[in-house]
């Protein structure tokens, strides 16, 4: 009897430690995704030579874990650049999205910018 006891908890701890390091891989793609959307939107919203992508209407690029557009990758990066609420800005909406064997997952920032 004792070793079908001990048969169970090791069973529980063994399943509860796949679950943790599951939602622990999760967290870390969801943190990196988060890293990467922010890091374009500040590009958007610091550096004057983005003015050529905030004349389209958008864009994508496949993302290493360090956000860097390096043809393949983990992440696909897109943006999306729409009119603002007044005439001088534009709305840029970044969604950086990736897969893991379960689903896909995505995470979605805005902001406003002075465009061309």
């Amino acid at each position: 009897m004792a070793g079908v006891m001990l048969g169970v908890g090791l069973t529980a701890i063994f399943s509860s430690f796949a679950t943790f390091a599951a939602l622990a891989k999760t967290t870390d793609r969801m943190t990196t995704a988060t890293a990467i959307a922010n890091g374009l939107l500040e590009d958007f919203a610091v550096d004057s030579t983005i003015d050529a992508r905030l004349a389209g209407a958008g864009g994508s690029y496949l993302a290493d874990d360090f956000g860097r557009d390096s043809g393949s990758g983990s992440y696909t990066v897109s943006w999306d650049v729409t009119p603002g609420p007044i005439t001088e800005l534009k709305r840029v909406d970044v969604t950086v999205r990736w897969t893991t064997t379960v689903r896909q997952h995505h995470v979605t920032f805005f902001t406003y910018v002075r465009g061309a």
